[in-house]
Formats: C-alpha cells, structure tokens, sequence
C-alpha cells in the first residue's frame, strides 16, 4: 500500500475522473463524436494507470464500468454492453457482460 498518505487522494481522483468518463460517455451517445470517445478512453486509461503505478484498489462500481480490453478502454453504459444470466453445471448463476464496441466478455458470480 502507499504510506505517505496519498492514498485517499487517489481514490477522490480516481473517482472524479470516472464520473467524467461517464459524462462524456452518456453524452457521446447520442453525438458520436470521435474526438470525445478518444478523450473518455484516454481518462480511462488514466484510471488504470493510478491504480496499478500506485497500487490503489478501485471501487468494484469504477472497475466495472471500464472495458478491460487494452485496446477498447471504453466506458461501459446501458447502450454500450449486453447483459445475459447464465448458469453453470453448479448451479451458480453469472452475469455476462459482453462490450458492444470489442466483443469483450466479463462473467460475474452473483453471491446468495
């Protein structure tokens, strides 16, 4: 973990820049611009860079919305990924979510 204190300061940067990722994401929705979606990719980047130089754990909801795809790294909305419930030979139930702009998938255990 860091020790000089720059820890919850990370995470207050991290967390606005998420919230500007998102708002420049809900409104590209409807502009397209490319300019815009390379600005929202380039903040994302950003995030994750913070985190992994810094070793700063991020909030499940700021992980979440970020495509994991290096080569994606958009910010994922309700028109930008598709949501399945899939269940396993186990009985355990998933949440697939697959980027509409990549293909990548993520699989999610949903916990009792």
């Amino acid at each position: 973990m860091d020790t000089d204190g720059n820890t919850p300061l990370l995470h207050q940067r991290c967390n606005f820049l998420q919230k500007v990722a998102l708002y420049l994401a809900l409104e590209n929705e409807e502009r397209e611009s490319k300019d815009v979606e390379l600005l929202e990719r380039r903040i994302n980047k950003e995030i994750r860079e913070i985190s992994f130089g810094n070793k700063v754990d991020l909030d499940k909801s700021i992980k979440r919305n970020i495509c994991k795809n290096k080569k994606c790294m958009k910010t994922l909305t309700s028109k930008s990924i598709i949501i399945k419930l899939k269940t396993n030979n186990k009985k355990q139930h998933f949440i697939v979510r697959t980027c509409k702009n990549c293909g990548f998938t993520n699989r999610y255990l949903l916990k009792k």
